[in-house]
């Protein structure tokens, strides 16, 4: 999982919606927790932007422990562009440091396997700054051995190279360098954030943005997943896990006569769970005072 973003508001939904739809991003920490136990995973990744930024107030830090509290595995936490590990990084405040729950761990060290049990280690490449001017993962990469006898998760963050229109980014991350250190058996599987939707990069099969676990904005192409990962020497089998209960939704429609607006009434009413919908209408058009004042009603 990847890309909670705890405490970001929009400034589009007013004082009710808001506190839902926040409310809902730490429900879905809690049922992720709860997949994590149907699917019997070991552990859990967090592949970055876990705050919406370091300046998170108290409240949403202790919301955040509070349900990650209630998950018996272990969880791993990779700070990345939204709070990097600065001076000022909300993983060194008091806040954080009274209310860490055991079983969390923050990947600090650039590189380091942690060993999860005997056999099972993951490896970070945690963000220091908000511009990072080199490939992290690569760095983190590059003081590893080949991992005999062990499996090993790589958790990074950032926009790869194959996806990215700014490809002369210095930390883009390059998906050759990193299926290459896959081939040569440094690490078994890379788990990505930032990208917002669930994606597979590479032709290694062992790469993937997991995308938000609650769906963040317009735009998003499938989001609201979480990945559950069978990971083996010779190779990975990755399943997303519907875990979202918001949707975001873009509709255009043409409206100037009466049936324009029966049919876009018909729609709005079609759609389900509007308490947990989130939609921007776009309309085009030329209306009768009359048919104005109906739109406004609708």
């Amino acid at each position: 999982t990847s890309d909670w973003q705890l405490g970001v508001t929009r400034h589009f939904l007013d004082a009710d919606s808001q506190a839902r739809w926040t409310a809902a991003r730490f429900d879905g920490i809690r049922n992720l927790g709860a997949i994590a136990a149907e699917e019997k995973c070991e552990f859990i990744v967090v592949a970055g932007d876990i705050f919406e930024s370091n300046q998170v107030d108290r409240r949403t830090v202790v919301k955040a422990c509070e349900a990650m509290s209630a998950i018996q595995v272990p969880i791993f936490l990779l700070p990345a562009n939204h709070e990097p590990l600065d001076a000022g990084s909300v993983y060194r405040s008091k806040h954080w440091k009274d209310r860490k729950p055991a079983q969390v761990q923050v990947l600090e060290e650039l590189g380091r396997p942690v060993q999860i049990r005997s056999g099972v280690e993951v490896v970070g490449a945690p963000w220091t700054s908000k511009r990072p001017l080199t490939d992290l993962v690569a760095d983190a990469v590059a003081g590893l051995d080949v991992a005999h006898g062990v499996l090993r998760v790589m958790v990074g963050h950032g926009a790869v190279d194959e996806l990215s229109p700014t490809r002369d980014d210095p930390a883009v991350i390059h998906v050759a360098d990193a299926e290459k250190a896959i081939e040569e058996g440094k690490f078994h599987y890379l788990a990505l954030g930032d990208r917002h939707s669930f994606s597979k990069v590479g032709s290694s099969g062992r790469v993937y943005y997991s995308g938000t676990h609650e769906a963040y904005d317009f735009g998003e192409v499938d989001p609201g997943k979480v990945l559950i990962v069978d990971l083996g020497p010779e190779g990975a089998s990755v399943t997303p896990r519907q875990n979202a209960t918001w949707r975001f939704i873009s509709h255009q429609a043409q409206i100037s006569t009466a049936d324009d607006l029966d049919a876009l009434e018909r729609y709005l009413e079609s759609i389900p769970d509007k308490d947990r919908t989130i939609i921007k209408l776009g309309l085009v058009g030329s209306l009768t005072i009359r048919l104005h004042a109906r739109l406004e009603e609708i």
